[in-house]
């Protein structure tokens, strides 16, 4: 009986010596605290600098009379981009985003930042979109209300016979408009105005009066919604050069406030005798208008290198600037001076 259970037991063993060890040894991974150094070399601004220059900004700025005493609160700010003078390449937003995560954490109300950032700001153009579309509908049927309810409907004595044409695009190009003066039509039908018929053709001679309108953006330049391209090629093979050409077009939605002046014609005197005025679309803006005041800053470096020793000095400064006399209200400097014999690669 125990000779027949030892083949078992060697190939338990086998099976035992050919698994793949477990790894006991100790991680690669050190937790640190943010401020303590990593020992990695380098001699550029660490964590700790920049915690240091967010903590000390705050507690200076919070004080200042424009913001601790400022006519209303809150003081809006926003940044501008930092500029970087050194020879290190790094993430010069890192800053920007603990200044004002420590300005906010104790302003207590005082201060708002204007974002600027582009992922947010696509997003909030998206959703003021669609919030101006939906309101079109109640938009036509105010207009569809003030023109049935108008004095020319109201006193004419018989049907008025009305049609529909285009609306001509003042600035803006290719446009679809058709389908605004159809929904506009569509809601003084639900009205059920029995002044009001309206005609399906454009012969002047069966129509009292024309519906149509003018679009246009708030602007003073053209905005079109259709860019068009043309790419052309040439191709040789046995037979010769053949030449190939494609077109492209990329829609767009052009940021601008977009209107429409809805009219009301006299199909023979040409005069317009019913105008509404309605504003589509608004144009989003960053918001950047409504700031006070912009904190704005530069980091620059003295760099030297001797054999494999290096040293910089960096200093970060810090502006406040008023937005309308264009004045520097506070300024703030931070200075660190390194010496290393391993050299970093900041990101």
């Amino acid at each position: 009986m125990h000779i027949l259970k030892l083949p078992l037991v060697f190939f338990v063993v086998f099976l035992t010596s050919c698994a793949t060890p477990i790894d006991t040894r100790s991680t690669y991974t050190t937790i640190l605290n943010v401020d303590e150094s990593d020992n990695i070399g380098g001699s550029f601004l660490e964590s700790g600098d920049i915690r240091t220059i967010a903590s000390q900004v705050a507690a200076e700025l919070l004080v200042l009379p424009e913001i601790d005493q400022a006519f209303s609160w809150p003081v809006r700010i926003v940044f501008s981009p930092l500029r970087n003078s050194t020879a290190y390449i790094f993430d010069k937003d890192i800053l920007a985003l603990k200044l004002r995560s420590e300005l906010l954490k104790y302003s207590k109300g005082k201060l708002r930042f204007i974002s600027q950032n582009k992922p947010a700001q696509y997003m909030r153009s998206q959703i003021i979109h669609e919030r101006d579309e939906s309101n079109w509908k109640s938009l036509f049927k105010k207009t569809a209300k003030s023109l049935t309810t108008s004095n020319l409907i109201l006193t004419s004595e018989k049907p008025l016979r009305i049609g529909m044409l285009e609306p001509k695009s003042i600035n803006l190009v290719d446009m679809n408009a058709k389908s605004f003066m159809v929904m506009l039509r569509s809601e003084v039908l639900n009205i059920g105005s029995k002044k009001i018929h309206f005609i399906h053709g454009n012969k002047d001679s069966v129509v009292d009066y024309w519906l149509t309108g003018e679009f246009f953006a708030e602007s003073i330049h053209e905005h079109q919604f259709k860019n068009k391209f043309s790419t052309g090629g040439v191709i040789m093979n046995k037979h010769g050069i053949v030449t190939a050409q494609t077109d492209l077009t990329i829609k767009k939605r052009p940021n601008v406030a977009k209107s429409l002046a809805v009219l009301l014609v006299d199909s023979k005197s040409e005069q317009i005798v019913f105008s509404d005025l309605h504003n589509l679309e608004r144009k989003v803006t960053k918001g950047v208008g409504k700031a006070n005041y912009i904190i704005s800053g530069e980091v620059k470096g003295l760099h030297k290198a001797a054999g494999g020793d290096r040293s910089d000095y960096i200093i970060t400064s810090l502006q406040l600037v008023d937005i309308g006399s264009n004045e520097i209200l506070w300024e703030y400097s931070y200075e660190t001076k390194k010496v290393t014999k391993r050299s970093a690669v900041y990101k």
